[in-house]
This record gives C-alpha cells, structure tokens and sequence, in this order.
C-alpha cells in the first residue's frame, strides 16, 4: 500500500511543473520568421497593462485573460482564451506570439529592458521583487499592420537614452522620417515600479 501511495505521489509531481512566470515572445509576421521584436518575462497572474498570463499546472496551457479596465486588471472580463505552450498564436491585436511556463526569468541582450517590481521604489532590494521582465529588442524593424499605414519602426539605445525611429516607407529603409528620444530612468508607480536598461 505504501509503494501505491509513493507511485501515485511521483506521478503527481511529475505532471506538475513548476511555474512562476510566462516567457511571451512576439515577433514581427508569423512566428517562422524567428524575429522577436518584443517579449516579456511576467509573473503569472500579475496585471500588465490589462492583461494577466496563467499557466496549467502541467505547464502544457498558457491562460490568457484580458480586461476593459485598463491598469489594474480589476474592471470587466473582456477576453478569456488559451493555447498550447511552445506553439504560436495570435493576439487580439493579429500579432504572433509564443508563451511558455518558467521557472524564473531571463535577461535579454540585445534589447531595451525594463524591470518591473513591487515593493518599495528604489529599493537596494528591487531584484527580489520582480514582477514583469519587458524588453524591446534593439536594431529589429518593425512594419506597421495597418495596410493604409506604410510606416515602420525601429527602437535603438545605449547606457543612458533610447531612441524611437520612424520610418515612411516598409523596412527601416533610408533616413528616419521622425525620431524621439527618452532618457533611461527609473520610475515610482502606484501600481508597480520600474528600472529600464540599454542591455547590448
């Protein structure tokens, strides 16, 4: 009875995985492209923007909720919707992502990151705290979806600015039509903070 008992205790445990955030890349066109233009690291059911993340716990199902009230993820269900881990979907917005359940987070190179955490802002302890990793990868053309829009986008940076680039025409090709450029900075929220970073 005991060795019944231990078997259906590993069992248990092996069809568990251990999740505490959801690795969601996005890329521009469908996922075979194999460009990720923007992803994030974000603890499971934590509120970004309007929108939580969620995994099965077997790890195998991302849960995607999606609500009207913007900021706090406290307002109306809009959306509910799910898909397979490791597979690519299409967001609300027609843009392609994958999503996976993991342990803890990554910090990507070659992109500008930025740190969200709770607690208090400007802690020496901020790395503990860490609620959402958002990053745009740098250099990565971005064309616009809207047909009548023949613009494209590009997001450069260094140690201390980051700079937006737009272009009038698909490709990043030829010299920016307009640009706008921001300091890196940390900031204090009443919902999360943040530490944004050039991490080249």
């Amino acid at each position: 009875m005991k060795l019944l008992l231990s078997i259906i205790l590993l069992l248990t445990i092996v069809n568990f995985a251990y999740c505490s955030f959801v690795n969601v890349q996005r890329f521009d066109g469908d996922c075979s492209s194999n460009v990720v233009t923007d992803g994030q690291f974000i603890e499971e059911n934590f509120c970004d923007f309007d929108t939580t993340f969620s995994c099965s716990p077997d790890g195998n199902t991302i849960f995607v909720t999606e609500y009207d009230h913007r900021g706090d993820c406290k307002g109306r269900v809009q959306n509910v919707w799910n898909f397979t881990a490791n597979t690519c979907a299409t967001d609300r917005h027609n843009i392609s992502m994958t999503a996976s359940c993991v342990a803890t987070y990554d910090i990507p190179t070659n992109a500008l990151v930025r740190f969200d955490y709770t607690g208090q802002c400007n802690s020496t302890t901020w790395k503990n705290d860490i609620s959402n990793v958002f990053y745009n990868t740098v250099d990565v053309c971005v064309d616009s979806k809207d047909p009548n829009n023949q613009l494209s986008f590009n997001v450069v940076c260094n140690s201390t600015t980051l700079t937006q680039q737009i272009f009038n025409s698909p490709g990043c090709n030829g010299t920016p039509s307009m640009s706008h450029t921001y300091p890196l900075e940390s900031k204090c929220g009443w919902f999360s903070n943040s530490i944004t970073i050039c991490n080249n």
